[in-house]
């Protein structure tokens, strides 16, 4: 573009995606003190490409199964503490699943998986100490296999290094009223890349 007018463009496409993802869980309260949710969700994926390049349209299907757990302690005087852990996915730019040829260049191109696995920890305190009040905080991480990278210029994408992202987050909500609830929530995250 030059001042926002169009000259030229790299690559047009039409794309579909089609997803389902059943999710099965099963808590065992062990204790008074104690209960453990176990998970497992598989998530299916279609990706359907139309582009302007015949050799970059195409179909392509993934499928990943994500195990989860959640260890909960308590509650105490109305407070609970807890541990996650779970395997996640982040799907990736149906273009670059399916792309063969460089849309400036007309080189061969690389494509991406599909889906690309994900790794959760998080470990927090949720309390009602407050009536109609529920306060948390938890302190998490998520490790990424890969993170894809989309070039504007080159109408490319390409698959990078693992990333790993940390944080903190705090909720609040309170039920003044059985019709209403106000929440509010903060997070600090940092995200190397």
């Amino acid at each position: 573009t030059r001042a926002r007018g169009r000259l030229s463009t790299t690559r047009e496409h039409d794309v579909t995606v089609t997803s389902g993802g059943p999710y099965f869980s099963n808590m065992i309260e062990w204790t008074p003190w104690l209960r453990t949710v176990a998970g497992v969700r598989a998530d299916f994926y279609r990706f359907e490409v139309a582009s302007d390049n015949d050799a970059n349209s195409g179909k392509r299907s993934d499928s990943i199964v994500s195990p989860k757990l959640a260890v909960i302690f308590g509650p105490w005087a109305s407070t609970e503490y807890f541990v996650n852990w779970g395997r996640g996915f982040h799907s990736n730019d149906a273009r670059g699943a399916t792309i063969a040829v460089d849309p400036k260049t007309g080189d061969a191109a690389t494509h991406v998986n599909p889906l690309v696995k994900t790794t959760g920890y998080e470990v927090g305190v949720r309390t009602q100490v407050i009536p109609q009040v529920t306060t948390s905080l938890a302190l998490w991480e998520l490790k990424q296999d890969s993170e894809l990278l989309f070039v504007g210029d080159a109408g490319t994408t390409e698959a990078s290094r693992p990333s790993k992202r940390t944080g903190i987050e705090w909720l609040l909500q309170w039920l003044p009223a059985p019709w209403i609830a106000l929440d509010l929530a903060a997070a600090l995250t940092r995200a190397p890349f």
